[in-house]
């Protein structure tokens, strides 16, 4: 799979499960979600981590924004398991 390709398959499937998790009827991810999810796919974050993320963040987030500290504190833990 190219690396385009992969990057895609990376923003839908972060995008598919936040709305999943949090039963988000939005049809369309937000250009600002879209560059949040993109960005954490240029830095080479395992997939699972970010799901990680998105499950561990408390309330009922609106935007995928909002999901952005508990993913960074799992990107944390990830960059320490892999030093």
């Amino acid at each position: 799979m190219e690396e385009l390709e992969q990057r895609s398959h990376f923003v839908a499937t972060v995008w598919d499960a936040f709305c999943s998790r949090y039963r988000i009827e939005r049809l369309s991810i937000r250009p600002d979600e879209y560059e949040l999810a993109r960005r954490w796919a240029m830095l080479g974050v395992p997939l699972a981590t970010v799901l990680r993320g998105i499950d561990e963040t408390a309330g009922e987030p609106r935007t995928l924004m909002a999901c952005e500290r508990a993913v960074s504190e799992n990107v944390a833990r990830w960059q320490k398991a892999m030093a």
